[in-house]
Order: structure tokens, then C-alpha cells, then sequence
């Protein structure tokens, strides 16, 4: 996805807070093709606007947009110049 927007499809299974839609981490992180648990450090680290957390359950927002930071390779680490 480079430069690409994934934006999750509208929940099958969903809670409702604040009048909103809310899905699991889980489902969100399969719609857009990661981790369940890097799901849930994009959500700790408040990188995914609106998410909220009931106890120990993160929710996302369903129909959020998500884009990745940095997607292409880590730069190779050659000999110094100069």
C-alpha cells in the first residue's frame, strides 16, 4: 500500500457508543491487512483517530481511513562517504 488509503468497509458485527458505530480491533485490522496486535499499539499510541477503549477492549470506528506512514524499505547502511 504505498501511498494507498485503506478504508474499512462498514462493520458486520458492531457496538454502538456516543451514537457511532464501533468495530473490534480484530475486524478492523483484517480489513485493512494487519496484525491484531499492531491494531492494537496503532490504538495505544493514538494513531487511529477515534478509537476508544471499554475495559480491556479496544474499538475502532467503522468506515475509519487509515494511511500507513512509511511503507517503503529501511535504507541500507553502506560505507561512509566523504
Amino acid at each position: 500500500m504505498t501511498g494507498a488509503r485503506a478504508v474499512m468497509p462498514g462493520p458486520r458485527k458492531y457496538a454502538v457508543a456516543n451514537g457511532y458505530p464501533y468495530t473490534t480491533t480484530a475486524e478492523a485490522a483484517a480489513c485493512i491487512g494487519i496484525s491484531t496486535v499492531r491494531m492494537t499499539q496503532l490504538c495505544r499510541r493514538g494513531q487511529v483517530p477515534g478509537a476508544v477503549r471499554f475495559g480491556r477492549v479496544w474499538m475502532v470506528p467503522a468506515g475509519f481511513e487509515w494511511e500507513p506512514r512509511n511503507t517503503g524499505p529501511k535504507p541500507k547502511n553502506g560505507p561512509p562517504t566523504g
